[in-house]
């Protein structure tokens, strides 16, 4: 069992009343559940309860972090793929992922963590909301991936536990 976690990886520490009141927030949203089948409002109910509240806040923490063993990543970043029609006519498919409703609260708290307006501010020199943005991120996620692997594979550090 491996546990990996980005040397350049802030810790951050949840709140647990932050976290109940985003899965209170979300109780109703109709989102589809990930793979284990657990929604908000599923959740909701452990909550009131000081130490499933506790451990529930770790958990998401842990998603944030990183700190998961192998299999317990590949399990929550595993999604189930729901081809839908795209555009008005009807023709082509758009793969839409459901991904596992703990990462999706984990990622939420984050982006609520963030100051306002912070998303717009990086997202608007992408082309969001143009044609063809999506496409601009799309690459400019790729090069960055690509330049932190080159990095990673450089680093002194990467090889120590082979």
């Amino acid at each position: 069992m491996m546990f990996r976690r980005s040397l350049t990886t802030p810790q951050v520490i949840f709140d647990p009343k932050l976290v109940f009141k985003l899965i209170l927030r979300r109780r109703n949203t109709d989102a589809a559940p990930g793979l284990s089948g657990w929604t908000e409002s599923l959740i909701l109910p452990l909550l009131p309860h000081k130490d499933l509240l506790e451990a529930f806040t770790t958990l998401l923490q842990d998603i944030a972090a990183g700190n998961l063993s192998d299999q317990a990543r590949q399990l929550l970043l595993t999604s189930s793929l729901v081809p839908t029609k795209k555009g008005d006519d009807g023709k082509g498919v758009r793969p839409i992922a459901v991904s596992e409703t703990f990462v999706k609260l984990s990622t939420l708290y984050l982006l609520d963590s963030l100051p306002a307006n912070t998303l717009t501010n990086i997202l608007a020199p992408l082309g969001c909301g143009s044609p063809g943005g999506p496409e601009v991120a799309i690459h400019l996620a790729q090069a960055n991936i690509i330049m932190a692997f080159q990095l990673f594979q450089h680093h002194p550090l990467s090889h120590s536990g082979d």
